[in-house]
């Protein structure tokens, strides 16, 4: 596993100590005991709302848009861009497989795509990491369908040697009181842990799940996933994004309890919202 360097000059023993405890939880993740991390969403879940928003007409929609909860709003948003991109039966020469690949890639509506990513700064409270922004702007779709984000420098060669189901990867931010930690696949978007630790203890304060896209059907083979952090008031926002998927999860700085999440597509594997 990937261990970091968080030595920072004229830090002293306070970085040591951060360098320790990243290093001990790195090694132990798999073991560490869970505390409990539930708490109360501030958004009610999407669920009972989906089909009402992939059939909502424009002003409809635009209503949704508006809608305080996050997830609702977020979801309704990625609909208006999957309107500008055509269905796969209306695209001369479809014929589905792998024959996609061959299609041009067609880009999404640009003022749809903006609003999209205005409503999401304005429901974090924050603009969301530049890295993470600038991968999501790749996205184009062979079809409705089929979202691909591909920024470059995400080329994937031979990695057959490389299928292992564990994480490999770590994405690290350090507060005044706590280290939040997510331990993530490189490969593929697994769900993967949240970890917080205590940096006056050194215990580990709570664990989160994160969703990412837990619908494991890759046939394809590996891939590529990124992942950032973000502190934002007493939440931490889990940035994520893949060749197949990006998504947003937030969690409680305080207890771990989930808040909200978006993702572009269902855990099953639908579009949209999961």
């Amino acid at each position: 596993m990937q261990v970091l360097n968080l030595n920072r000059q004229g830090k002293g023993a306070s970085d040591m100590k951060c360098v320790l405890t990243v290093t001990l939880l790195i090694l132990v993740s798999c073991t560490a005991t869970r505390p409990i991390s539930n708490g109360p969403p501030s958004c009610r879940p999407i669920c009972e709302m989906k089909e009402r928003i992939y059939a909502a007409s424009p002003d409809e929609l635009q209503e949704f848009m508006m809608h305080p909860d996050c997830e609702i709003s977020l979801c309704a948003a990625w609909e208006r861009i999957l309107r500008s991109i055509p269905e796969k039966d209306s695209i001369p020469d479809y014929s589905g497989g792998w024959d996609e690949k061959a299609l041009a890639l067609i880009n999404p509506d640009k003022g749809a795509f903006l609003t999209f990513v205005e409503l999401l700064e304005k429901h974090l409270g924050e603009a969301p990491p530049i890295l993470w922004l600038s991968m999501f702007e790749s996205v184009e779709f062979y079809h409705r369908g089929n979202a691909v984000f591909s920024p470059e420098g995400t080329a994937v060669t031979n990695r057959e040697d490389e299928y292992a189901l564990y994480p490999d990867r770590s994405s690290v931010l350090i507060t005044e009181n706590k280290v939040y930690i997510a331990l993530y696949h490189s490969g593929l978007p697994l769900s993967f842990n949240l970890y917080a630790i205590d940096l006056r203890s050194g215990s580990v304060a709570w664990i989160a799940d994160v969703q990412a896209d837990d619908y494991f059907d890759y046939g394809g083979g590996m891939g590529w996933h990124h992942v950032e952090l973000l502190l934002v008031n007493n939440t931490v926002c889990v940035f994520g994004i893949s060749g197949i998927i990006a998504y947003v999860e937030v969690f409680s700085s305080e207890n771990g309890g989930t808040l909200w999440k978006f993702g572009t597509v269902h855990s099953d594997g639908s579009q949209c919202c999961r």
